[in-house]
């Protein structure tokens, strides 16, 4: 995004988009065998102004919890 006009892009993360989230990444572990591993569900928003250089770069860790 360029600009937060919009809410902040780790609000784009919704109950909704959690839950798909969530489900496709217990697909992924039941697949490769990892369902006795722990995950962890992480956000990173990206930010760039127009007119900037450089984005600006946040990273929630444990940003949400496994929903079902």
């Amino acid at each position: 995004r360029s600009a937060h006009d919009s809410g902040h892009p780790a609000d784009a993360v919704d109950h909704d988009k959690q839950r798909r989230l969530t489900r496709a990444a217990a697909a992924y572990r039941k697949r490769h065998d990892l369902l006795e591993t722990a995950a962890r569900f992480d956000v990173i928003a990206i930010t760039w102004p127009a007119g900037k250089g450089k984005p600006v770069i946040e990273h929630f860790k444990n940003a949400f919890d496994a929903t079902e």
